[in-house]
């Protein structure tokens, strides 16, 4: 591809880059949300990147993705902030590379003049096309939440190797003729790493196929151009077979991370399919077109016929894309690749996989460059159409504004979005107003709620859940939650109970009878029974372990305390109460110097929690009769005191 005009194309990647961040600067004030906290927070995989097979073992289906969060808290531990830069980074070096894309189709697809502006002046079409794409609000779920950089990571490899085929497949005279050769290597590896970032990947070979035949040999029979090229696209689909094998067979599945276990049966595939279709046509190309209404949860249930009227319309609106994509493939090449890459984009997310939720926004990340290049493609025209039809006086900029009016809409409504990702309750606030008969949303504002404090809400908030949903596991075991802090015992209890009923698997319920019984009714033989089973479905949760170590110590079992603690220590050294409860189990055993450390980490995690200084101190007065010998190794404090009971 030749460049654009190399100082008009410096100042638009400048355009760029600025744009996209001014759009995305109030996501650097979010904080984690939702899978994050499985993902990050309390997932210990990530915490050492000295152990690669801990880090891929997190999540060994997404290894590039959990290889970025474990470098995120390798340089900033658990401060959300680095986690929202590099999420907004790669988004606007994906914008960068859209621009980029757009650019060679245009130049290989002989569209110039589209590629420069011209007359009436309008932005080029690749600025257009990736400022379109930056600043689409759609696009907040894939940036804004930091779980979703999947979806970014992803399609940054995937532009990636497609412009590496892309430039292999190029002549360039008085270069090295291992040029191509490491070139296409170099896509081969690009291709490997979007792979490990996110299942969609697998679509590339299809792309890639579709490159060849619309710009490299355009108009060359199919046959003829797999003879000529087949070669080249072996090693992408042999890849792309090796890897949907290797999901299939050693993961058991295709799907990705999409929720945790809060929903606990998806849809046969021919339900989920049908389904789908009123997806992408009534949900999908809908937020594309007019990005209002978006929302983290959608309340889309698995309802379709085939012969009921919005399947079928459904159906004929994705055909009808088909054709046109068909038909243009002559002589507007590039509108018909872009409508061909939504299209093929989607299949990993809306065909005959079932995914748990019918919907989500973060699924439109890859397709959004599709149909960014379609907008900007259409926006283009229409701006031309417009500029020539109007008299030239006063109005010769009217289809630049047409333009800038566009993204000034885009940008003011991410700019919102991004707003509503802030924290917890401003985010499920508005996806509980937006689906308010889905379980979910409420369920999760209920924990939002707990998390401030405000139970009367929050108990609201899970009635309703529960009301959509009668045997919405986490929303018995989050009013379980609610009942204890408002001291009704009796009927945190009964919860939890209908909890385990329902899923007796559900670790969290076990581990909510478990703090119950062991800090509010002092029933440890019982408390002990449910944490050890909590641990046991959940062996890598802090929070069940913490609570495991705690009832160990106030039964007086100090080892197993320590060993469970230590545990814990290692899952989450910031969790400043198990370090308490760690350095208790010390000073129980007469390990001084060990305890006093635990005392002091943990005040530096929480300079003002009373238990650890109190602890500390007498730490450091029963070390002192220790070493004057007034008092044994092991009996210097009454047996159990620094595991207060209730």
């Amino acid at each position: 591809m030749e460049p654009l005009k190399q100082e008009k194309g410096l100042l638009y990647l400048f355009l760029i880059v600025l744009l996209s961040g001014l759009a995305y600067l109030n996501s650097l004030e979010g904080t984690f949300h939702f899978d994050d906290r499985s993902m990050i927070v309390n997932n210990a995989g990530i915490r050492s990147l000295t152990d690669l097979g801990q880090v891929v073992s997190s999540q060994p289906a997404r290894p590039v993705l959990m290889f970025t969060f474990a470098l995120n808290y390798y340089f900033g531990g658990l401060e959300v902030f680095g986690y929202h830069l590099v999420n907004l980074l790669l988004h606007v070096a994906v914008s960068l590379l859209v621009y980029r894309l757009a650019a060679l189709l245009l130049w290989e697809g002989q569209a110039t003049s589209l590629a420069m502006g011209g007359s009436p002046p309008v932005p080029p079409l690749p600025l257009l096309a990736a400022l379109l794409f930056a600043l689409h609000p759609v696009h907040t779920e894939s940036v804004s939440y930091i779980s979703s950089r999947s979806a970014v990571l992803c399609t940054f490899f995937f532009l990636s190797s497609l412009l590496l085929f892309s430039r292999a497949l190029r002549p360039a005279p008085g270069r090295s003729h291992l040029r191509p050769y490491l070139l296409l290597v170099g896509s081969l590896g690009a291709f490997g790493l979007s792979l490990g970032a996110k299942e969609e990947a697998a679509t590339l070979p299809l792309v890639l196929l579709l490159s060849l035949r619309f710009f490299v040999c355009p108009g060359l029979p199919l046959r003829r151009l797999l003879r000529q090229h087949g070669g080249l696209l072996l090693p992408f689909f042999g890849m792309s077979l090796l890897y949907l094998s290797w999901r299939v067979l050693w993961l058991g599945a295709l799907e990705g991370v999409e929720s945790p276990v809060h929903s606990y049966t998806t849809a046969p595939p021919w339900l989920y399919a049908l389904t789908e279709l009123k997806v992408i046509v009534f949900y999908y190309l809908r937020r594309l077109l007019l990005p209002v209404g978006l929302n983290i949860d959608p309340d889309i249930p698995f309802q379709a016929s085939l012969w009921e009227p919005a399947t079928l319309l459904a159906g004929g609106v994705l055909f009808a894309l088909l054709a046109v994509a068909r038909n243009l493939s002559g002589r507007e090449r590039f509108l018909a690749f872009a409508i061909l890459w939504f299209l093929i984009a989607l299949l990993p997310t809306s065909s005959l996989v079932p995914l748990t939720d019918a919907a989500a926004e973060h699924r439109l990340y890859l397709p959004g460059v599709g149909f960014a290049l379609f907008s900007a493609w259409a926006l283009v025209r229409l701006a031309r159409w417009t500029g020539e039809r109007l008299s030239p006086a006063g109005t010769r900029w009217a289809p630049a504004a047409l333009c800038v009016g566009v993204l000034l809409a885009y940008a003011l409504g991410t700019v919102e979005r991004n707003a509503i990702y802030r924290d917890e309750v401003t985010l499920w606030e508005d996806a509980s107003q937006k689906s308010p008969f889905k379980a979910r949303p409420h369920n999760n504002l209920a924990a939002a709620y707990l998390g401030r404090g405000r139970i009367d809400e929050a108990i609201r908030e899970v009635q309703r859940a529960l009301k959509s949903e009668p045997d919405f596991v986490p929303g018995h075991v989050n009013l379980g939650l609610a009942y204890t802090r408002q001291g009704l015992f009796a009927q945190a209890v009964l919860e939890y109970q209908r909890a385990l009923r329902i899923d007796p698997r559900y670790a969290m319920a076990h581990n909510g009878l478990g703090e119950l019984y062991l800090y509010n009714l002092g029933r440890l033989d019982e408390a002990l029974a449910y944490l050890k089973e909590a641990a046991r479905l959940s062996p890598t949760s802090a929070r069940v372990l913490n609570n495991l170590g705690m009832a160990y110590g106030r039964k007086g079992r100090f080892d197993e305390a320590l060993a469970v603690l230590s545990r814990v220590r290692k899952l989450a050294p910031g969790y400043a109460e198990a370090r308490i409860n760690l350095g208790s189990a010390y000073a129980e055993k007469g390990l001084y110097d060990e305890a006093i450390a635990e005392f002091q980490q943990a005040l530096q995690l929480d300079p003002a929690n009373f238990r650890a200084e109190h602890n500390l101190l007498r730490a450091i007065h029963d070390k002192r009769r220790q070493n004057s010998s007034a008092r044994r190794p092991g009996q210097t404090l009454k047996q159990g005191a620094l595991f207060p009971n209730p």
